[in-house]
């Protein structure tokens, strides 16, 4: 036998509820429980009740547009039919009085197609709450009229206007429409659930996460769990972007998983929802830390502005041939000497070109293994096989020359350049002819080339770009430096900068953290300089062209100086290399 529907009344009158009684006891498919209340009174009788302990809520005219509005279970009005208000109208018919049908629009609807149809003269009137019942009967009252035709609340207000009235009463024709409407109702609901969970099943199954929100960044939906805190804050920042670009793809790193999303604005009902797919990898799994990693718009954005290049604005003269580069799909060389910050622009690049919301795939060739090259060559996940992303390849000069040559078919092979956007970056001395693979890469794929200046063809902008990341270091340190002493800033401007802004950098960090004073001392500086010089010459020192016009010690001091920066200053390494012991090696240390 089938489960009973279970059923809760709000009956706005007590002869309602016998007669429902009567009905029902007819039926073996629906359980009553019946409660006499009229509008808020049923309201709230409704509320007490868990939506789980029914399926079905019944009641009539204004008590179930309330009820409509309260509550989650679906709502089955008991329909006023023609009749009902017919029957009401003829057995007014004997009053002599003025009278008139007062009540909610589930009432008055009807009663005036019926009026107009049989053309009967009687004032209709359409109230909505209690209060408008009170100024209606008030008004009616004062216009002459002794009775009122209506619903429960209408009928019970009038006798405190010293009203008569007959309530309009429901038949059995209309309770058992009500009936049948909501035994349909509850099969049309069990359809639909039916219907929900199998789809539920199906993204259940599914290697993707879904997950919705509504334009008030509600969690409408989600297909499984597994999402951290921080991941959903993410796809919450992002609503409003996806709402305003219809469509977005990032990536995103969480400790040791790797978030790729697919964000889609869809509308419903007037309503938008943000629907995102995603897919979680185990970074285990995936090769970012053998020479590939993947950043969003905002990751490579916020790694310019936060860098020294973004912080002190060295990249300003460039930004002409940027915003001309990104107008086309060429592909781009970016060249320059160790130190020029050639990354950092292959981040401001992209941040600013039109695939800035698909991934930056960074393919860093000195740190593959043979696990990424084949990854890269082989895998369906490469990058190499993905469409509207930008490939940033840096450090080609280093691949082996067999994985150059793989590395070129495979550009040259599979429209690479047409399905994607590649960004190259070489490392190339100012004075010194571009390496033969840059020519190639630059001429074969016919790149639009950015040329970064050393700092040293910049000198005279040193003053500037101190100044502005010495106010960066004093938000960072707590320090309050005022700035340089003007024999310091003298010796910024005459040193040669070998390694560039990734040297002036680490320079001005190391005085502002020594610096106790408003101002930058001359000293200091002049210091670390010649500690820079030294290292420089010795990491350009060839032992095979010693000045042996020197005395031997001074030959052989240089030697030691030598071991020890090769050996990174470890001091027992250094002298098992020389063949002297660490006391005659510490002696010798303190002649430098």
């Amino acid at each position: 036998m089938a489960e009973k529907i279970k059923i809760l009344v709000i009956a706005p009158y007590k002869s309602l509820q016998a007669t429902m009684e009567k009905l029902a006891n007819n039926r073996t498919d629906i359980e009553l429980t019946i409660f006499v209340g009229d509008l808020l009174e049923g309201v709230k009788i409704a509320k007490k009740f868990n939506s789980s302990s029914y399926d079905i809520i019944i009641s009539r005219g204004g008590t179930a547009e309330l009820l409509q509005e309260s509550v989650s279970i679906p709502v089955i009005e008991i329909p006023l039919t023609i009749y009902d208000i017919l029957r009401t109208i003829k057995l007014s018919e004997n009053y002599n009085s003025k009278h008139a049908i007062v009540g909610f629009p589930s009432i008055t609807k009807s009663a005036r197609f019926l009026c107009d149809l049989l053309q009967y003269d009687i004032g209709i009137y359409t109230v909505h709450n209690s209060s408008e019942i009170t100024e209606t009967l008030e008004l009616l009252r004062n216009k002459g009229y002794r009775m009122i035709l209506g619903d429960m609340i209408t009928t019970s207000m009038a006798k405190d206007f010293n009203l008569d009235s007959i309530l309009i009463t429901s038949g059995t024709e209309s309770i058992e429409a009500a009936f049948d409407q909501a035994v349909k109702t509850y099969h049309d609901i069990a359809r639909l659930e039916e219907k929900k969970e199998f789809y539920n099943s199906i993204l259940k199954n599914l290697s993707c996460k879904v997950v919705v929100y509504d334009d008030q960044k509600e969690l409408v939906y989600t297909n499984q769990d597994g999402l951290t805190p921080d991941m959903l804050s993410v796809l919450k920042n992002n609503i409003d972007k996806v709402i305003v670009e219809k469509q977005r793809t990032f990536f995103k790193e969480f400790d040791k998983q790797l978030m790729h999303t697919i964000a889609t604005c869809m509308s419903y009902q007037s309503q938008n929802y943000v629907v995102y797919s995603i897919k979680l990898q185990n970074m285990s799994f995936i090769p970012s830390r053998n020479g590939l990693r993947y950043l969003s718009k905002e990751s490579a954005s916020n790694k310019f502005y936060e860098s020294f290049y973004g912080i002190s604005n060295t990249t300003s003269p460039l930004r002409t041939s940027i915003d001309q580069f990104n107008q086309t799909d060429y592909p781009i060389m970016v060249i320059g000497e160790e130190g020029t910050g050639k990354e950092q622009m292959v981040y401001l690049v992209y941040s600013q070109s039109k695939l800035q919301d698909n991934p930056l795939v960074i393919i860093d060739c000195p740190k593959l293994n043979d696990k990424s090259w084949s990854f890269l060559i082989d895998n369906y996940k490469s990058p190499f096989n993905e469409t509207n992303i930008t490939i940033h390849i840096r450090g080609i000069d280093i691949l082996p020359e067999r994985q150059y040559q793989e590395l070129f078919t495979i550009i040259n092979s599979t429209n690479l350049l047409s399905r994607n956007h590649l960004i190259f970056t070489y490392s190339c001395n100012e004075n010194k002819d571009m390496a033969e693979r840059c020519k190639q890469i630059v001429n074969e794929f016919s790149c639009l080339t950015l040329h970064i200046p050393p700092l040293r063809s910049n000198l005279n902008n040193i003053p500037n770009l101190a100044s502005l990341y010495i106010g960066y270091l004093n938000l960072e340190l707590g320090k309050e430096i005022s700035g340089f002493e003007p024999g310091a800033l003298d010796l910024l401007k005459s040193f040669s900068w070998p390694h560039n802004y990734n040297q002036f950098k680490r320079i001005l960090n190391e005085l502002a953290v020594i610096t106790t004073t408003l101002y930058i001392k001359t000293e200091d500086v002049d210091k670390i300089l010649k500690r820079e010089k030294r290292q420089f010459e010795l990491e350009n020192l060839d032992t095979n062209n010693l000045d042996i016009s020197r005395t031997l010690e001074e030959i052989n001091i240089d030697i030691v100086e030598q071991v020890l920066h090769e050996e990174k200053g470890n001091q027992s390494n250094a002298a098992k290399r020389l063949g002297i012991s660490r006391t005659t090696l510490w002696r010798m240390i303190q002649k430098l």
